[in-house]
């Protein structure tokens, strides 16, 4: 049987290692953001500078100044201006924050800014908390429910999601929820779930256009409970037959579709509308430095070669950075500018803590193929894994080629998948029965997960810039 929490760790029950895990993962990301400032990642940051003849600034700061400002949408075709593109919502809630603080109260503007920053570390918080409610629904438990709080708690890719300044920490965070509300209403089939999942799902797209991925594992839901007649129009328990399962599909499914994707698509298609803006596009032509195109699928997708990997510095030169797979990983652990790594000690850390995510990205698939393949295994958990960690990586690795630019290979977009891999390290060589090998990779793993919570917590506590 699987461990269910029988076990202690060091004489201590799990309870008491998954709330300490808990309690010194909010404090060190705390800690790391009010240290570091809102200006540690430099992501299309833009500048906060006066607005001259009425055109607008770029970057995350210029669209905030522009919501702040003018309280609309923008009136020029979004393509035009860097930032502008994206769905508006975490820049309309940063605007109202500053108008309250910044304009009403009187904070400094810095100051303001900073405690958005610190409000992207509760996002990622939250995101953390429903990703561990997740894992329980899909049957993880005990030990391996610490280790798996332990990696979402110190992994260095989500210290870097809290502390960038932009929209992907509240993208992750109701992302997250969105996902959590699926697997909960294809429980309880209670419509309440079904309309929480989905308005987490309008959020998230509001946020960030590309989690419209998450009706994929949503509509496979839907499918695989038609499938196994599961749909009643009657009281809980009354069977119907099978044209009654399929009104009560299309009636739950045109529900979900009314509540997540028409307001999630609202601002794409209004700029559509007005101004011919592409439904899919990125902002204007990239320099030259960053431009990746000349590199073909095999060198893309790939294994990353050593000198890439021992290459650090994230926006120096092309011909390091084109390895969507070595670029993902080592964004994870040393963004921009949120390590220094001008001292030999920090770097080698850095390259062994990059090695490790390496290794567990391949072991934690390993382990995922094998829970995928557990006859134990809930067919809904199953469907719910493969089709959410296709659809949002099928959708990263299309954005990569579309946009074939270095800045579009960034862990931040991805923050999602390593829940689907933490299930199958938590289901995966941990029943009675399996073999040496599944055993041995799920030690492997724990062990890894262990390396990397150490090294992300010792350098972003000593070697944050």
């Amino acid at each position: 049987m699987a461990d269910t929490g029988s076990r202690r760790i060091l004489g201590f029950p799990n309870e008491f290692w998954i709330g300490f895990v808990i309690l010194i993962g909010i404090f060190l990301k705390i800690v790391y953001n009010v240290d570091a400032g809102y200006a540690v990642s430099t992501h299309n940051l833009g500048e906060w500078k006066a607005i001259v003849d009425n055109i607008p600034n770029e970057g995350h700061l210029g669209v905030i100044q522009y919501y702040l400002t003018y309280h609309r949408l923008p009136t020029f075709d979004p393509a035009l201006l860097s930032g502008y593109r994206t769905p508006p919502l975490f820049y309309i809630f940063s605007a109202l924050i500053l108008k309250i603080f910044y304009l009403s109260m009187g904070w400094e503007l810095g100051t303001v800014l900073h405690c958005i920053q610190c409000l992207n570390a509760v996002f990622v918080m939250i995101g953390t908390f429903s990703g561990a409610m997740l894992l329980s629904k899909c049957g993880v438990r005990g030990r391996r429910m610490v280790w798996a709080l332990m990696f979402l708690m110190f992994f260095s890719g989500f210290y870097n999601l809290g502390a960038a300044f932009d929209n992907t920490a509240m993208a992750y965070m109701f992302g997250m929820l969105s996902l959590n509300k699926m697997l909960r209403w294809y429980e309880t089939r209670r419509r309440r779930d079904l309309i929480t999942g989905a308005v987490m799902t309008a959020l998230a797209m509001m946020t960030s256009l590309s989690m419209i991925v998450l009706a994929v594992p949503m509509g496979c839901l839907f499918v695989l409970a038609a499938v196994r007649g599961r749909y009643s129009e009657k009281k809980a328990g009354t069977p119907t037959g099978q044209a009654g399962h399929g009104r009560s599909l299309a009636r739950e499914a045109g529900l979900y579709a009314a509540v997540a994707l028409i307001p999630g698509l609202f601002y794409p298609i209004r700029n559509k509308v007005l101004f011919g803006t592409p439904l899919i596009g990125f902002d204007a032509e990239p320099e030259a430095w960053q431009n990746i195109g000349i590199y073909g699928p095999l060198q893309r997708l790939g294994l990353p070669d050593m000198a890439s990997l021992r290459h650090l510095h994230l926006t120096a030169h092309s011909f390091y950075e084109y390895n969507i797979w070595g670029q993902t990983v080592k964004t994870a652990v040393a963004d921009e500018s949120a390590l220094n790594l001008d001292m030999a000690f920090p770097r080698s850390l850095a390259v062994i803590l990059v090695l490790a995510v390496f290794a567990f990205t391949v072991t934690a698939l390993l382990l995922m193929i094998k829970t995928l393949a557990d006859r134990e295994t809930k067919p809904e958990h199953k469907l719910f894994m493969i089709s959410g960690f296709l659809s949002i990586l099928i959708g990263y690795v299309i954005i990569c080629f579309l946009n074939p630019t270095i800045s579009a290979m960034n862990f931040r977009k991805i923050a999602l998948l390593p829940v689907f891999m933490l299930i199958g390290v938590g289901k995966g060589g941990d029943a009675a029965g399996d073999s040496l090998i599944a055993a041995g990779l799920s030690h492997l793993a724990t062990g890894l997960i262990l390396i990397i919570s150490v090294l992300s917590a010792f350098l972003f506590g000593f070697y944050a810039v």
